[in-house]
């Protein structure tokens, strides 16, 4: 009978030094792995960092064209309200009725800015934490903290002035006023009234009611309106000069 001679199959024990240069080799795989993945991540939010500095100031330069004229705007309709109300605290019989018509045609109407949010919006979902540098990222707070003033602060100017509106349709009759063209000059439409125009009452407690409301409508919007648009406008200029200086951004 033939007779099979199996290899011995047991191994030596190793050396620790062995399981410990094993070890070793592991770990420091595991760990260019995890370094050489820290690397792509933080290439990759780096790139998105400076997307959205360079959309931000894409909104920012939009906004920035915007608050110009809501500053311009704020101070024509501040003084025009300020002309209506002086002529309609005139003893009755002394108002300029025709005057008053197209103080009212012109300058009754709302303001309200519209800000540019496509990147706010991103940033304020979770994008802000990859705005490394600390006083652009604060910055961006003040800015948006600016928003929500100006928006407070129209909510109240709106309300504010739909209340005269409201008013005002028992005063004025709107078939004496005709639209005819549009200032390229000033952004007003220009009104003709009908030389034959009239109150649709004199009763003189609705007319001063009417006026005290136009002046609290003015009031707001040369006191508050105007000065946090203005202030508005300057953390814009401040914010984009950073984020250019910051990132070196070029328009």
């Amino acid at each position: 009978m033939e007779v099979h001679h199996h290899p011995n199959l047991e191994h030596k024990p190793k050396k620790f030094k062995e399981y410990f240069l094993e070890f070793i080799m592991i770990f420091l795989a595991v760990m260019m792995g995890f370094i050489a993945e820290k690397f792509r991540e933080n290439g990759t939010d780096r790139d998105k960092e400076k997307d959205y500095v360079k959309s931000m100031l894409t909104d920012l330069r939009s906004d920035s064209a915007m608050l110009k004229d809501e500053i311009k705007w704020a101070g024509l309709l501040g003084n025009g309200l300020d002309s209506l109300c002086q002529e309609m605290n005139k003893t009755a019989g002394k108002i300029n009725v025709v005057r008053a018509y197209r103080l009212f045609s012109l300058y009754d109407r709302l303001v309200g800015p519209t800000f540019s949010d496509q990147t706010s919006s991103q940033l304020k979902s979770g994008g802000m934490r990859l705005i490394r540098n600390s006083e652009v990222s604060k910055s961006i707070a003040n800015y948006w903290q600016g928003e929500n003033n100006i928006d407070q602060i129209n909510t109240n100017c709106r309300a504010v002035g739909k209340d005269a509106t409201e008013d005002s349709y028992y005063i004025f009759n709107h078939k004496f006023a005709h639209e005819v063209g549009y200032d390229k000059i000033t952004g007003l439409d220009i009104i003709k009234i009908d030389s034959s125009a009239c109150f649709m009452t004199n009763d003189s407690v609705k007319l001063v009611s009417f006026a005290n409301k136009i002046d609290d409508f003015g009031s707001i919007l040369r006191d508050n309106y105007s000065y946090y648009i203005s202030e508005q406008y300057k953390l814009n200029l401040k914010l984009m000069a950073l984020i250019r200086k910051e990132y070196d951004v070029k328009d």
